[in-house]
């Protein structure tokens, strides 16, 4: 994993949430990373995303993390929580079907896109 993320520019990283705070496998992973390499995304733009059946949509995890990964030399740029997942996805047709929701993710992504040209 740490030969991949030198090869790349930027990343869109997703992450979950349990008990209100991060995964323990995501930590774990970046917890070895960063022994490995304490700036092991040096360099690279980060868009963070997250999710949950719940109405914060992970946002403790997110919010965690968009503190955490500069301290590994990450930008994040961007990032976008859906909450109520169950509610707000339509599973079949794997779309967003909340109308304000999907308009502010085209708007991250968007964003996300054109900080990547410059």
């Amino acid at each position: 994993m740490s030969r991949i993320l030198c090869e790349v520019d930027a990343l869109v990283i997703a992450v979950n949430e349990h008990n209100g705070g991060p995964s323990a496998f995501f930590k774990n992973i970046t917890d070895w990373l960063s022994r490995m390499e304490l700036k092991f995304l040096q360099d690279k733009k980060v868009l963070l995303m997250s999710t949950s059946p719940g109405k914060r949509g992970a946002a403790s995890s997110l919010e965690y993390y968009k503190n955490v990964l500069p301290r590994f030399g990450a930008e994040v740029v961007e990032s976008f929580s859906l909450p109520s997942f169950n509610e707000n996805f339509d599973v079949e047709n794997h779309k967003i079907t909340d109308e304000i929701l999907l308009l502010g993710l085209n708007d991250v992504v968007s964003n996300f896109e054109q900080e990547l040209q410059e």
